[in-house]
């Protein structure tokens, strides 16, 4: 009964009007059904393609950003690292000139035990005591000397890299020729204690009262030389630890450099990203179109033609166009910079996306799985029915053939269907794998970027630990000085202990002699004082003019204690010859004033510099102002030049 009304050639004529109207039912559910099947398909495979769209745009769009995003996470480290790297400067430009300061103290330090071998002569009183006593302490007090330098930061920040360079190149260059001339002066120095060691054993020969005097000066002169090889040894140690200083700022320098060619990569890069996007085809248009700018540059180019001041015209055109692209570029700078800041929300969305996706691709599986499940149970309905036909064709031997072709089709179109569920299986298979790969890529790029961080956290902390090893270097070397300082003193106490003996005429002459050299060593140190003097004056009234730093009460005390040198007193100091180890002091502090000179030149340079582009800056914005009022002209020529036409047309 059910093969009879579903076969649709079967003569309706001899039927009656319940199996019509029944068989009519039937078909028009199974036609339903699948119109209703075929349309859900159609709106399934309509959506899963509008979706699989907008997740390619989206991947895109993230792909875009995420480069944008590392592009300015790059800039960011670059700028605090260029901060760190200049912050780093300035502290090993500190670090040099506490160097220099000490170096000063070591060669104060190496000129008082000759003063000292020289008063050994001179203790016949009390009286002589008191003043050899006086002149140590002047002598320490003036080892406390106080070096007056401008502040370096705003200097070094004004300047350009490679002026910044010059500089430091040149400052190593004179630490250098210091470095030579105190090493020749040391040697000058042993020399010299070598010659009075010498003067003491032809002494002791002429008689024996003088032998425990001597004994005692050359003791004293052994521990002297002692001291001063141990001030030696701690002068390399600095020396060293300055060539490292200096290593690990040209490593920076390098460092440096390589990261601002990599910005400059990155720059250029954005560069063109930005020229691609203005060589597009897209027009802006501010106001009600483009006709009205085509009217209005054809109106000012026959303004341009006929008014003289058509270049002034053309430059102002010009200024207001580069003007207009400016703000363009800022804006799209800050949309930048605003949809940069979304893109760590916009990374999270998208992984908890991707697992929501991954999720329904499973579900769409099981569910495409439960339909070939369901249809290969229609596929056996299917062969059950064929073979139910079969024995009822061979039974009744009815002319049902055409039944069957229907059935053959049908089972033709449930094997098309079940190989279109196999495709859009292995579609579906791709895109889980593609997604699986996407997120191990996110993965990969989030793990390789906490990496970088952990290294650069390690970067810092190892300067951490690298500063505070110099940090206590530099303690332990001040604690090492006030050891010596206190052991300086106790021989200055044990001196003054010391019960009083009696000098030949001898001793009497070379006390005189001593004496006098005594008095040209503490005038020629005065003349060098007042040349010191004058420096740092100059040195200050530079510094008053840049504003960078104010007076303190120990240099009201120095202004107090010290005058500059008169005419005379430099004609005296002319004609005067020097000692040796006092000239060489002279001769260092000469080329202390010559590379002060050029310092204060490179001031006065930068100033003038600065008064040039204050000036530059000035003549713009009258150049801005003069081109607003040619704007403003234009606008009223063109409005007299439209009224003129009209009143010519009319």
């Amino acid at each position: 009964m059910f093969v009879l009304l579903s076969d649709p050639d079967a003569e309706l004529s001899n039927w009656p009007l319940e199996l019509v109207a029944l068989r009519e039912k039937i078909h028009g559910d199974v036609a339903r059904v699948q119109t209703d099947k075929e349309l859900s398909s159609l709106r399934d495979d309509v959506s899963a393609g509008e979706a699989d769209k907008w997740r390619q745009r989206r991947n895109n769009s993230f792909d875009q950003n995420r480069q944008l995003e590392e592009v300015t996470k790059e800039r960011d480290a670059l700028q605090r690292l260029a901060g760190a790297l200049q912050h780093a400067v300035s502290q090993l430009v500190a670090y040099c000139a506490s160097a220099e300061d000490e170096l000063n103290r070591t060669v104060l330090a190496h000129l008082l035990p000759t003063l000292q071998a020289q008063q050994s002569f001179c203790e016949e009183s009390r009286a002589s005591l008191n003043c050899s006593v006086e002149l140590d302490s002047s002598l320490v007090s003036r080892g406390r000397h106080v070096h007056f330098a401008p502040e370096l930061q705003s200097i070094l920040a004004a300047l350009d890299e490679q002026g910044a360079a010059g500089f430091l190149q040149e400052q190593r260059d004179l630490s250098a020729d210091i470095k030579r001339e105190l090493e020749y002066a040391l040697l000058r120095l042993r020399h010299e204690a070598h010659e009075l060691l010498d003067l003491s054993a032809r002494l002791a020969n002429k008689g024996q009262p003088q032998t425990n005097m001597l004994e005692s000066s050359q003791v004293e002169i052994t521990e002297l030389q002692q001291d001063s090889d141990t001030k030696q040894k701690s002068c390399d140690n600095c020396e060293l630890l300055k060539k490292t200083m200096e290593e690990t700022t040209a490593e920076c320098l390098q460092r440096e450099n390589l990261l601002r060619s990599d910005l400059d990569d990155a720059m250029m890069k954005i560069a063109q990203l930005m020229t691609d996007r203005g060589d597009s085809t897209d027009v802006i248009v501010e106001g009600y179109g483009t006709c009205g700018v085509t009217v209005r540059r054809t109106g000012c180019r026959s303004l341009d033609e006929v008014s003289p001041r058509s270049q002034m015209h053309a430059l102002a055109r010009d200024l207001e166009l580069l003007q207009r692209d400016r703000d363009d570029l800022h804006q799209q700078l800050e949309a930048a910079n605003r949809q940069l800041r979304s893109t760590r929300q916009f990374v999270e969305e998208q992984a908890a996306e991707r697992e929501h996706e991954r999720d329904e691709f499973a579900r769409r599986l099981q569910d495409l799985r439960d339909e070939n499940v369901r249809l290969t149970a229609r596929l056996q309905s299917s062969a059950r029915i064929l073979s139910e036909m079969h024995g009822l064709r061979t039974h009744a031997r009815c002319p049902s053939a055409t039944h069957v072709e229907q059935l053959e089709a049908q089972t033709r179109e449930m094997n098309q269907i079940i190989t279109d569920l196999e495709t859009r299986k292995a579609a579906t298979d791709e895109e889980l794998k593609s997604s699986e790969e996407k997120i191990t890529l996110l993965r990969d790029i989030i793990a390789s970027l906490e990496g970088q961080l952990e290294q650069k956290v390690k970067r810092e902390a190892e300067i951490i630990e690298q500063l505070e090893s110099m940090k206590k270097t530099i303690d332990e070397r001040d604690s090492k000085m006030r050891a010596l300082l206190g052991e300086l003193e106790s021989l200055r106490s044990e001196k003054a202990d010391q019960t009083e003996v009696t000098i030949c005429e001898n001793c009497a002459q070379e006390e005189s002699k001593y004496e006098e050299l005594l008095e040209k060593v503490q005038e020629q140190c005065g003349w060098l004082t007042a040349e010191v003097e004058g420096r740092r004056r100059a040195l200050q009234a530079a510094h008053e003019l840049a504003d960078t730093s104010s007076h303190s009460e120990e240099l009201s005390l120095r202004d107090c204690r010290h005058a500059p040198l008169q005419d005379e007193e430099l004609e005296k100091m002319e004609s005067v010859e020097w000692l040796c180890p006092v000239v060489e002091v002279r001769e260092a502090l000469r080329a202390l004033a010559r590379a002060e000179d050029a310092a204060l030149k490179r001031l006065a340079d930068l100033r003038v510099q600065r008064d040039r582009l204050s000036r530059v800056a000035q003549v713009s914005l009258h150049l801005l102002a003069l081109a607003e009022l040619c704007t403003t002209h234009l606008g009223v020529l063109e409005i007299t030049f439209t009224a003129y036409v009209i009143t010519q047309q009319a």
